[in-house]
C-alpha cells in the first residue's frame, strides 16, 4: 500500500486563453494527493472539436509557482447507461 503524503497548500487559478467569452471566470480547481481536477463550465452551444487553450497556476507556500498551459478538445458527452431492472 502507498504511503499518504502530505501536500502542502496550494493557491491555484485556471483560465481559458482564447474562449475568456465564452467560458467564465468560474473555472473549478480541486487540488487532490499532488493531482489537479478542472472542471470547466462550457456553453452549450460550443462546437465539438473546438480547441481551448489554458493557463493553470499554482501558488505555494513561500510564494514559490508552477505554470502550465495545456489544450484542449470539445468532446461529445458520453452517451447515458440505462439502468437494469
Amino acid at each position: 500500500m502507498p504511503s499518504q503524503v502530505d501536500h502542502p497548500q496550494l493557491d491555484v487559478r485556471a483560465s481559458c486563453k482564447n474562449a475568456a467569452d465564452l467560458i467564465a471566470n468560474d473555472i473549478s480547481v480541486a487540488p487532490r494527493n499532488g493531482r489537479f481536477e478542472l472542471l470547466v463550465p462550457t456553453p452549450a452551444d460550443l462546437p465539438t472539436g473546438a480547441l481551448l487553450d489554458f493557463d493553470v497556476e499554482a501558488v505555494g507556500p513561500g510564494g514559490s509557482k508552477l505554470a502550465a498551459a495545456f489544450t484542449g478538445e470539445v468532446v461529445e458527452p458520453p452517451p447515458r447507461h440505462r439502468r437494469k431492472r
